[in-house]
């Protein structure tokens, strides 16, 4: 997974495997783990791969004690989720791209869902009426702030988008 041989392995603790920004959240867990403040614990890290480049895991260390309760050996277990935290990444990336076109216009956009429910509104319509975003979400488009001064508008837009 890391690239590197069993050989080269050996030897090697977590340290030299993890991504610098990831240090302190590894340490502080291995800490508790030594000092019996846990267990066992689960951390999504980044290791560094032997070629450079990063690899997303989620890192399980369980504490394996003797009779007396003395930690003996520590049991990991490394999931890759680089693929997924990728996908999660982009997933952001365009949510933003989305939120800073729709925020650009200023006359009322909002994103429907099939039946109708409001799911985002840009900037322009909420600060028209000052309302919140949480206001609105969720509810039926027909019945927003917007609307309620015409109710002949209102049920043309019911029946545009049910």
């Amino acid at each position: 997974m890391l690239g590197y041989s069993s050989d080269e392995l050996i030897g090697m603790s977590f340290r030299d495997v993890t991504h610098p920004e990831d240090m302190a959240d590894s340490e502080r867990a291995m800490e508790e783990l030594r000092n019996g403040q846990c267990e066992t614990f689960s951390l999504e890290k980044r290791y560094v791969h032997k070629d450079g480049s990063p690899l997303w895991v989620i890192v399980t260390v369980t504490t394996l004690r003797d009779s007396n309760g003395v930690a003996r050996e520590l049991i990991g277990a490394l999931e890759d989720i680089t693929e997924r935290v990728q996908v999660r990444e982009a997933l952001r990336d365009s949510q933003r791209r989305a939120n800073a076109i729709l925020n650009t216009a200023f006359q009322l956009q909002g994103l429907l869902t099939p039946d109708g429910r409001l799911l985002e509104a840009n900037s322009a319509a909420l600060d028209m009426i000052g309302i919140a975003k949480e206001d609105v979400v969720g509810v039926p488009f027909w019945d927003c702030p917007w609307w309620m001064h015409n109710p002949e508008l209102q049920t043309r837009l019911r029946e545009a988008t049910a």
